[in-house]
């Protein structure tokens, strides 16, 4: 434990500390990469820096908050577009993405400018967060037969991150819907499958998907 902070060492540890990167693995790329921008959300556009037209994003908002991609031209990382980060090219590529997790790339042009060194990140440990708190929260209205209560708040989630929302619009012509009928077994796969990994990712220690 650190005494100042009451932070366990092994979680202060910065993407520098293994092999100058912490990777994601491509499927966790993948499924970030391709989730389904709503169009009728403002966020998800961008001005064409050649024809300055409104252009739909390159990669949704919760890809760009928790994994940095090549894809990536709208996201600052480590104070340049995220496509021209120094470890995206042929000689220095080792994986598919990396965990934006416990690193500096908001607050610094590298994390050998920390200061207490490359090896200790001065970012927060989510233990709880509120999301996986309305997740668990969904996973309970499934099993008590209450699918549309747990489809509201699976995309209480979603709509922050402007992603389509699952199930039918209904009334609602702001957001886009998927249109999926979801019974109990498949919202559950997908509670399982997409949404738990998907936001939490690498957080906390031993969290169940």
């Amino acid at each position: 434990m650190d005494g100042a902070s009451g932070t366990n060492w092994l979680n202060q540890l910065t993407s520098n500390s293994v092999q100058g990167a912490a990777f994601a693995p491509a499927w966790a790329v993948s499924a970030y990469k391709n989730e389904p921008m709503d169009p009728l959300d403002s966020r998800n556009y961008y001005p064409h820096p050649i024809t300055g037209v409104q252009a739909l994003r390159n990669v949704p908002l919760r890809a760009s908050a928790m994994i940095a991609i090549v894809d990536d031209y709208q996201t600052l990382y480590y104070e340049e577009p995220t496509t021209l980060y120094n470890k995206f090219h042929g000689t220095a590529w080792g994986g598919f993405g990396y965990w934006k997790h416990h690193t500096n790339h908001d607050i610094y042009a590298s994390e050998s400018l920390l200061p207490d060194g490359t090896a200790f990140s001065s970012k927060n440990i989510t233990i709880n967060r509120l999301a996986d708190v309305i997740l668990m929260q969904a996973e309970c209205k499934i099993k008590t037969g209450q699918v549309d209560d747990a489809l509201d708040l699976i995309n209480d989630i979603r709509k922050r991150w402007g992603l389509v929302l699952l199930g039918s619009a209904g009334s609602d012509l702001g957001h886009s819907y998927d249109d999926e009928a979801y019974t109990a077994q498949s919202l559950m796969q997908h509670l399982m499958r997409v949404e738990k990994p998907l936001e939490t990712s690498i957080e906390g220690n031993n969290i169940r998907f």
